[in-house]
């Protein structure tokens, strides 16, 4: 059939249905698809004679077809009135229903021209009705699923209008009904509420016993309180009328008939479950026109007629957390119902997860928050909400274990497509610890769930990019990207894998694609590189121009990264590679385009051409900023001499540059040995400094005990970087104590401290830790001190290492001598021997003169420096110091005068506004000091210390007017805000007794006892009095009775704190008592079983103090404990192991971690490790020359050793060690238990043997009191076997007369036991 047949087919199918011929019609379009299957009229043909064939399914089916086939000409036929006039209705009709919602408004339009055409053609007002109710029932479906277009609403509305005015009779029951929807439609449209008002109104004018349009306006309008009485007349069981009427009444403050009032409305509501409202109306209504009153009237009524309604509680707390944030944070509004719906019905698992919502969000409780969410999840294994924040709560406390188990247990009930949530879990889990493999196929299972989930495409992508397979990664960035086209970071991950594959040009086009939308620094950077690449591969192929255009461009691009993190290293050490990199092309080619402040010139010009000397010259720059930034990088040591090699090759030098090509050359040569010494320690190309390295070396051969000779080795390795450094300086001070070694070696100790980017490397771990750097090098400068007492150097090194050693009277009077051995007068000099034109130098002498207590001169100093001073903040912190000046000299007119001078300044300081707050306290001038404190607050929020003073003074002012109830609730406001400063609570223990004493409720009952009149402000007596209880709840806790002092361990911590403050004014803290005080508080927690408590004082201690290692010890141990007890004890990973470990080390002188740790690892049956934890502990308590400390490790290392001999495991090894530590404790003093450790071990190896019972009578038969009574109560238990064993019934008479004589009941018992076995 030819194209001319084909037409002639489809004219003779369009006459045909002209005709009403539809079966003939489908035969010409069937027989026109056989040779042009995809034929878009002849399916258009199809759908129309199918449909009035009463096909729907055939007809949908071809339309359907039509509009895949052309989606552009979907309604090209509209233009064919003449054909189509009759059938167009329900052909549109049909097209509505299976169109997508996006060609609603499209439809909308044309259905609109049909009706226009109708009514041209003045079609009977019956058939036209019709038409238009058709069109709200279709616009009001798509508006039903949530339409948004605007145009489709007005349509709608547009539709109802012309429905109700061809409506007759009017009023009528039909009218009614479409009035009914027109208003239920405008009440949909929150854009629509004049209009709605007005169709209610006339509504009740038509129809004024309906009573819908007034619960209308009762819900959705805010003055709904003028329709209620009205709502009332008409309906007098209407539940919202009730309602209405109760908020009046509780806004007239009639209470009584407000709860009368809308206790029946919430009852008729109930009872009325199918309101032609939403059955939510009430709630509606509650949160749009009733206030918290309501609520809390609305709880009294609730509990008075349901008080067992767990579900109605439940409601009401939801309704608080809906509410917003105020309601969320009071505990009696959502937290309280929602603790009562639990608790009225325990099975209620929806209360739990919003109890779990509040722990998580409000009281920041983890611990609980995580135990609801269980319980939520335990009671509906289907709420994927509680069980998502259950896992989370669990990862996020380092609990794999848990967290694991219920994902496992989640996956494995799942059927295929379900529980997205646990598989998106499990495989960024198995992700984060790098099994790959098994990460991929659990993301695989979750998009089987939801496949338009980019998040979890993005996560698949990363999975398949850790396992190296890139194809896999592309295409899985690639569907991220589809579905969420926002999210440059599947464009940068797609990017980078073209990048490692080698695809320079589409990863820069990619790249190009990201910083075209922000300035994306890893995509700038991955730019730079790409473009880098691809000028060297040009320059490969001599293609010197091309290569320079791409060198400018990621010039360009890398300085745009530079300019937004110059911090980063390699950014830096990318623009001088792409410097470097035009030394490989001719110089009459290398003209590059470089930004001005790049290549130092004025930032406001425009960028400038640079020569090849020029550009290298910027590359030495960028290297050298960047060594600055990393300094310990070999390669950049490389480059940069690589650098110095390519500007001393060039034909002519620079330019005005002063550098000679041998100069050039030397400065190569020395990067080049310093990136070789780093890189392998090859020491054969040293020059002038291997002839010293050589001379330094034989006179060691010669005496090694020579000490010059190695604190010369320390200074060559010093001068070159060398990490031998504090080896050698180390030695030198075991050698001798020398001067310039004990300094040196101070030096380098404190500079490794300092440095805490290193403290997880093994070069600090072997330095400082495992060789007690700390501690020597404390004596060592302590020595050093002594003798040299003019070096404020050492002693602010001294300082820094007694407070490290929590030593903080030692380092204050460290500070202190460094302040006295300061050579002023000579500081004077050298400072009047400068021009002092400059502000610093002026500045300085103005310190120096003051001091050495020479005001005057002082002033003056000040004073010309502010005449120096440019900007504004200069002048304001000169002019402070001029103000204390003043005030030291009892001038305080002139120190207000100066100080209000700084605070017109515009830049004030917030340090000026303190001094001027503070002068206005002291000298109790309470307008000054409000003043003052008005403008200091007025700068931002504050933290740390700034915040303590600022509450301090807003406490004092306050106290200075007399508004004492203001202090507390200041300081309270001030603990609410920062519940982790130490300092505020202790502020507000202070002023809350002073001030307001009704509501200084103590907790210690010693309140009234004569003790609080003994309790000085030495924090060491409250310690004294902490350590006391704790020591009378320790021994309830071993009796088995109840403890006597619950409750005292963060309160007396906190006043100790407090006095600490008093006493050491240099620091908040007094750490040195705090840690003690601290451990104290812990164990007395973790006797009681409060792990959770203990943790979070921890917690709370390291936000204040976070580099505190004690702290963090305390806070492992908490875990630890946590951790075995709610496993049941089973084996630790090795990764808890590690993180234990680190926290020991990092607490090298506590004993008593030592010895914690030892105890772990026998409990996990790591007895190897055990016994090198004991071993430390022994070797510490020598070092520090702790007697007793000795003993206890010793003996601890004993009992140890006799567990795997009593259990009869073969080898010397534990009987040797049993051995040794029991001697060695015996050689330092006499020791009941190591000789009863020797008698077992005896007892052990050689049962029947008389020396076993030697060694056990010299314990059992000894006078009253001289050995402990367990001690002689085991070694008679073990006699006592010996000699049952032996069958010696004589002895054991004797042994039992004892026992009878010391009241042994055990014993006798025992022996009871024993003799009934035998017989």
């Amino acid at each position: 059939m030819s194209s001319k047949e084909v037409k002639t087919a489809l004219k003779s199918a369009r006459e045909a249905i002209k005709n009403k011929e539809f079966k003939e019609a489908l035969k010409h379009c069937k027989a026109v698809l056989k040779l042009e299957k995809n034929n878009y009229n002849a399916w258009v043909f199809i759908g129309l004679a199918a449909s009035e064939l009463e096909q729907p399914d055939q007809s949908q089916m071809a339309y359907k077809k039509a509009v895949e086939l052309e989606p552009e000409q979907l309604l090209a036929w509209q233009v064919k009135w003449e054909n189509v006039v009759v059938i167009g209705i329900k052909c549109l009709r049909l097209i509505m229903l299976c169109m997508p919602h996006t060609e609603s408004n499209c439809l909308a339009k044309v259905w609109l021209q049909l009706l226009q055409l109708k009514e041209e053609e003045a079609v009977d007002k019956k058939e036209l009705l019709q038409l238009w109710q058709q069109m709200t029932k279709l616009l009001s479906d798509c508006l039903n699923e949530e339409e948004k277009d605007n145009e489709i609403q007005q349509h709608l509305i547009t539709a109802f209008e012309k429905t109700m005015v061809l409506m007759d009779p009017i009023p009528g029951e039909e009218h009614k009904i479409v009035s009914t929807d027109y208003v239920k439609c405008l009440s949909k449209l929150p854009q629509e509420e004049v209009k709605m008002k007005e169709a209610c109104e006339s509504m009740l004018s038509l129809y004024p016993n309906h009573s819908y349009p007034l619960e209308v306006l009762c819900v959705q309008t805010e003055d709904a309180v003028s329709s209620f009485s009205r709502l009332l007349d008409l309906a007098p069981s209407s539940g919202l009328g009730h309602l209405g009427l109760g908020t009046k009444a509780l806004q007239e403050g009639r209470y009584k008939d407000a709860i009368k009032d809308l206790a029946q409305g919430w009852f008729l509501h109930q009872q009325r479950m199918d309101s032609v409202l939403n059955v939510n109306a009430p709630e509606y209504f509650i949160k749009r026109h009733i206030n918290h009153e309501y609520l809390n009237l609305h709880t009294i009524f609730a509990a008075s007629q349901s008080p067992d309604c767990g579900e109605y509680y439940f409601l009401l707390g939801k309704l608080y957390w809906d509410m917003g944030e105020e309601t969320r944070k009071d505990r009696s509004k959502a937290h309280t119902h929602l603790l009562k719906a639990a608790k009225l019905d325990p099975n209620l698992g929806c209360a739990f997860r919003y109890l779990g919502h509040y722990y998580r969000e409000v009281a920041n409780d983890r611990g609980r928050a995580r135990g609801c969410y269980k319980k939520a999840f335990e009671l509906d294994n289907d709420d994927a909400e509680s069980g998502a924040a259950s896992v989370d709560l669990c990862m996020e406390q380092d609990d794999m274990d848990t967290a694991l188990a219920i994902l496992q247990s989640v996956i494995e009930k799942a059927t295929p497509g379900s529980a997205k949530w646990a598989w998106m879990r499990r495989g960024l889990y198995h992700l984060k610890v790098g099994e790959h493999q098994q990460a991929t196929a659990d993301l695989q299972a979750a998009l089987r769930a939801d496949p338009e989930d980019w998040v979890c495409w993005e996560c698949l992508g990363e999975a398949y990019l850790n396992r190296r397979s890139f194809t896999a990664a592309l295409k899985a960035f690639g569907k991220a990207h589809q579905l969420q086209p926002s999210s440059i970071y599947s464009v940068y991950q797609a990017a980078a894998i073209k990048q490692t594959l080698g695809k320079f040009k589409e990863a820069v086009a990619e790249y190009l694609q990201i910083t075209a939308q922000q300035d994306y620094v890893p995509a700038l950077k991955g730019l730079g590189e790409c473009q880098l690449s691809l000028a060297k591969s040009l320059m490969e192929d001599c293609r010197d121009g091309g290569a320079i255009d791409l060198i400018q461009q990621a010039v360009q691009n890398l300085f745009r990264a530079v300019e937004l993190r110059p911090d980063l290293s390699c950014l830096w050490k990318l623009l001088g590679d792409a410097c470097t990199a035009v030394s490989n092309v001719s110089p009459n080619r290398a003209q590059v385009l470089m930004p001005a402040p790049l290549a130092g010139l004025d930032p406001n010009t425009k960028s400038h051409t640079l020569t090849q000397a020029q550009t290298l010259k910027v590359g030495e720059r960028c290297y050298a900023r960047a060594l600055k930034l990393m300094s310990e990088v070999p390669s950049l040591w490389y480059d940069l001499g690589l650098n110095y090699f390519r500007q001393a090759s060039l034909p002519c030098p620079t330019e005005g540059d002063q550098n000679s090509p041998s100069l050039l050359l030397e400065k190569a040569q020395q990067c080049l040995k310093k990136a070789i010494m780093m890189d392998s320690g090859n020491h054969s190309n040293w020059n002038a400094l291997g002839l010293a390295h050589n001379a330094f070396k034989i006179a060691q051969s010669l005496e090694p005990l020579y000490v010059n000779c190695w604190i010369g080795q320390a200074l060559i390795a010093e001068k070159v970087g060398s990490y031998d450094t504090m080896d050698l300086f180390r030695h030198t001070t075991e050698l001798s104590t020398h001067m310039e070694g004990v300094k040196g070696y101070a030096y380098w100790v404190c500079s490794t401290v300092l440095d805490k980017s290193n403290r997880d490397s093994e070069l600090y771990r072997y330095n400082i830790v495992q060789m007690n750097a700390i501690s020597a090098a404390q004596v060592a400068l302590s020595k050093y001190t002594e003798r040299i007492q003019s070096d404020p150097v050492a002693f602010i090194m001294l300082g820094y290492l007694n407070e490290h050693l929590q030593l903080k009277r030692q380092a204050l009077r460290a500070y202190q001598r460094c302040l006295t051995s300061g050579q002023l007068d000579e500081a004077v000099s050298v400072y009047n021997s400068t021009p002092l034109q400059e502000l610093s130098d002026l500045t300085g002498l103005a310190l120096a003169y003051c001091r050495a207590g020479l005001i005057a001169e002082s002033i003056n100093a000040y004073e010309r420096a502010l005449a120096v001073a440019s900007t504004e903040k200069d002048k304001a912190y000169i002019l402070t110091a001029l103000a204390l000046l003043q005030h030291r000299q009892g001038h305080v007119d002139s120190a207000k005068t100066l100080l209000f001078k700084c605070s017109m300044l515009k830049e004030p300081i917030s340090e000026s506004l303190l001094c001027l707050c503070a002068l206005g306290l002291v000298h109790s001038d309470a307008t000054l000091a409000s003043a003052a404190l008005t403008e200091l607050l007025k700068q931002g929020s504050a933290s740390g210390d700034v915040v303590e003073q600022r509450c301090l003074l807003t406490c004092a002012l306050l106290a200075l007017q007399g508004n004492y109830r203001a202090v507390q609730r200041e300081a309270s406001r001030a603990v609410h805000s920062n519940p982790g400063n130490p300092s505020l609570w202790a502020l507000l223990s202070r002023v809350v007794p002073q001030y307001y004493p009704r509501k200084a409720n103590v907790s210690l009952h010693t309140r009234h006892s004569p003790l609080l009149s003994l309790l000085s402000d030495d924090p060491g007596t409250w310690a004294g009095l902490m350590a006391a209880c704790h020591t009378e709840n320790t021994s309830c806790y071993l009796s088995g009775s109840a403890p006597c002092r619950q409750g005292l361990e963060q309160i007396l911590m906190s006043v100790v704190s407090e006095k600490g403050v008093c006493i050491d004014a240099c620091r908040p803290l007094a750490q040195s008592l705090e840690g003690w005080v601290l451990q104290q508080a812990v164990t007395g927690l973790m006797l009681g079983g409060q792990l959770e408590q203990a943790e979070a004082l921890c917690s709370q201690v390291l936000s204040v103090s976070p580099e505190h290692p004690a702290v963090l010890l305390s806070l492992r141990q908490v875990q630890c404990h946590r951790l075995l007890a709610s496993s049941g004890g089973t084996v630790l990973p090795d990764s808890v192991l590690e993180q234990l470990n680190n926290a020991v080390i990092m607490n090298p002188t506590n004993l008593g971690a030592w010895h914690w740790l030892a105890e772990v690892y026998r409990s996990q049956g790591l007895l190897v490790q055990a016994v090198m934890a004991y071993r430390q502990s022994l070797q510490l308590a020598s070092q520090l020359g702790m007697h007793s400390s000795q003993v206890a490790s010793l003996l601890r290392l004993a009992l140890l050793a006799l567990g795997p001999c009593m259990a009869g495991v073969p080898g010397k090894d534990w009987t040797d060690l049993i051995l040794e530590a029991t001697t060695e404790v015996l050689k330092l003093d006499s020791s009941p238990m190591a000789l009863l450790f020797q008698a077992l071990l005896q007892y052990v190896t050689k049962m029947a043997a008389r020396e076993t019972r030697r060694l056990l009578e010299r314990l059992v038969y000894v006078p009253s009191q001289e050995f402990p009574v367990t001690v002689v109560h085991v070694a008679s238990w073990y006699l006592l076997r010996h000699l049952h064993t032996k069958n010696d019934q004589e002895l054991m008479n004797v042994l039992l007369q004892h026992a009878k004589m010391n009241g042994d009941q055990r014993l006798l018992n025992f022996y009871s036991l024993v003799a009934s076995s035998s017989s």
